[in-house]
């Protein structure tokens, strides 16, 4: 079985390169689309990465299993399926999605892998897989549940949403969280750590105008940043983080100076 991984990614400076070097090594194919969404240059958006996402990418051009193109599709799902017939054209049939500032562990990737088997056999097209979503420093999350790890089939694309796949050539719709045969999840030992917002003020603010512009939802509109850090509506769903970051994010400058001096990492994050 030929397995793969699916980047969508735009100016992910923070985390891009441990996340890509984290599944280089344990995936067939990757393939990374990068580029703002035609939705997001208008809220004001470059078409390309500008913080030094690309000049990271240049280092894994000649990787023979990676592949890396640039696109600026409408939305995320567009954007996603311009990655996923590059996928199809390579042979893959079961792909993770992995977001840019999205951390996996090594036994953890084998596990999904695994699944990835033991699915194929049993007819699933879709696994929900657990995260950690860090919110503003290392020592607090929120939990997560999102649809990750997919099977590939020469008619299946994205729908609506960039995790919403369909399979209409297998006559399987869209998962719409009521329960179906073809849809499980991934056990909750197994997780992901995302590192979702901890990022730079200015990439978080358009993240927030491109979700506002995208969704017409006013409850984006109560989102902001502080001193301290994001703030929006989950904030109430925060927990403590009490195990261990993966040795490579120990490693990060972010997490070092958070060790060192929490004032100079909130500063350098949402000053």
């Amino acid at each position: 079985m030929k397995t793969g991984v699916l980047m969508n990614i735009y100016n992910e400076i923070e985390w891009i390169d441990l996340a890509i070097q984290a599944v280089k090594d344990e995936f067939d194919e990757i393939v990374i689309v990068e580029g703002a969404y035609q939705i997001a240059i208008q809220s004001g958006a470059n078409p390309r990465s500008n913080d030094g996402t690309l000049e990271v990418l240049n280092k894994y051009r000649d990787q023979k299993n990676i592949t890396i193109i640039h696109a600026n599709e409408q939305d995320h799902c567009f954007q996603n399926n311009k990655a996923l017939e590059v996928l199809k054209a390579k042979g893959v049939e079961w792909v993770l999605l992995v977001d840019g500032d999205e951390i996996w562990e090594k036994n953890n990737l084998k596990i999904i892998k695994n699944y990835m088997v033991s699915g194929e056999a049993k007819g699933i097209y879709q696994y929900w897989v657990y995260f950690y979503n860090f919110v503003n420093d290392f020592d607090q999350f929120i939990e997560a549940r999102m649809r990750r790890v997919y099977k590939i089939t020469p008619g299946c694309s994205f729908l609506n949403g960039n995790e919403n796949l369909q399979w209409p050539d297998h006559g399987k719709s869209v998962d719409t969280g009521q329960p179906v045969s073809y849809v499980s999840e991934i056990p909750q030992f197994c997780r992901g750590f995302h590192y979702t917002e901890i990022k730079t003020k200015n990439r978080w603010l358009l993240k927030k105008n491109y979700l506002q512009k995208r969704d017409n939802n006013p409850r984006f509109k109560s989102w902001h940043v502080t001193e301290d850090g994001v703030q929006h509506d989950e904030m109430h769903m925060i927990k403590p983080f009490t195990k261990k970051h993966p040795k490579s994010v120990q490693e990060h400058e972010l997490y070092k100076l958070w060790g060192q001096d929490r004032a100079a990492f909130k500063k350098k994050l949402f000053g």
